[in-house]
């Protein structure tokens, strides 16, 4: 059995809800009483038990990423409708523009988010 701590000792006021299918309900009843160790203990020591689910960006990452992406798609759009009209030429500035639109986001991703070694890479 896990060892309790002091703040598992506290007295617990919040408490919370969860909804099961009759399967998960039977399974984790099954796992109660054979590890003779209550529902909400089974719930709590599963979830503490490991590192913090954090979200992949942070929310302001993900307003300059979702920003930089509509971008991009604006000028991706120009294009098409140049193309689309018969135009065959003409939007080399655009594809510049993404160009570099996408080594921005590459560089700003990877310099954040990346856990490769970069300078390996660019070889």
């Amino acid at each position: 059995m896990v060892q309790s701590s002091a703040s598992e000792r506290l007295p617990r006021k919040q408490a919370t809800h969860i909804r099961f299918t009759r399967e998960e309900s039977n399974q984790i009843e099954e796992d109660a009483i054979s590890t003779g160790k209550s529902i909400p203990t089974l719930l709590k020591e599963s979830y503490f038990s490991t590192p913090r689910p954090l979200p992949l960006f942070a929310r302001a990452d993900l307003d300059k990423l979702s920003g930089d992406l509509g971008r991009i798609g604006n000028h991706l759009n120009q294009i098409a409708r140049q193309l689309n009209s018969g135009i065959r030429e003409g939007f080399v500035d655009e594809l510049a523009v993404i160009q570099k639109s996408f080594v921005d986001l590459w560089v700003f991703l990877s310099s954040k988010y990346c856990r490769c070694n970069l300078k390996s890479e660019r070889r």
